[in-house]
């Protein structure tokens, strides 16, 4: 039986509590149009490089950081695999914009766009596919549908529509990581039969590893993968 992703908080299923989460808020109500700095070589190339997308600080209205008070340590590589349901390979091609999967939900998720070329264990299909990385960036917008309340008491409504879909809330958390494009990592994956195909990376950066089974995180050996059969592509894509 699937395992339920406990998404009404954006947090694995061993998260069973929040401890703090807050809002800095950024934005200047006198400012009505960002002044974007020029930007530097370096980072025109790390933006090429990672796939999740990048916004100018300028355009951040507010940042909610959340913490977890975890049951198991996220860290701990052997209790994650044991948690899972799937572990594949695959190619990182792009990600599409954060978003909220369901309402009143209290973090988004990044949809990755992935090529799977191999499933270690379980039983996801090979080729193309959608995981679901926790947290990212939302518009203002998308944060007042989907949290009115909350967006209220942080002055949303008193913004015009057009600022509401210029400015972002950035959810940053400890599980955190970049990832480039074109470029293959080992995931750890559990379901949520209420999102169709809902994959999910199970506790993040944590539940990523390089294809020679370092954590991109901790560094950590994922020494097995509890594998049958693995099924493997024939090839892998054009790039």
């Amino acid at each position: 039986m699937n395992k339920k992703l406990f998404l009404a908080i954006a947090c694995p299923i061993w998260a069973i509590a929040i401890v703090a989460t807050s809002f800095w808020i950024l934005w200047n109500n006198k400012a009505q149009t960002p002044v974007v700095e020029p930007e530097t070589a370096a980072q025109n190339e790390a933006q090429a490089e990672s796939v999740f997308p990048v916004i100018a600080q300028e355009q951040i209205f507010a940042i909610s950081e959340t913490h977890f008070d975890w049951v198991s340590d996220p860290k701990d590589t052997e209790k994650t695999l044991n948690a899972v349901e799937s572990v594949v390979r695959a190619k990182v091609l792009s990600a599409d914009p954060a978003s909220f999967l369901r309402p009143t939900a209290g973090s988004p998720y990044t949809p990755l766009n992935v090529q799977v070329l191999e499933v270690m264990s379980g039983d996801l299909e090979l080729g193309s596919q959608t995981l679901y990385f926790p947290g990212g960036s939302v518009t203002a917008e998308q944060y007042l549908e989907a949290n009115p309340t909350s967006g209220q008491k942080i002055g949303l409504e008193d913004m015009t529509q057009n600022e509401r879909q210029k400015y972002y809330l950035d959810f940053p958390s400890e599980m955190d990581c970049d990832l480039n494009k074109n470029t293959e990592y080992v995931f750890l994956l559990v379901e949520d039969e209420r999102v169709p195909n809902g994959y999910f990376i199970f506790t993040g950066g944590y539940s990523i590893f390089t294809t020679d089974k370092k954590n991109v995180k901790t560094g950590n050996e994922l020494k097995s993968t509890k594998a049958s059969k693995a099924k493997v592509a024939a090839s892998t894509p054009a790039e």
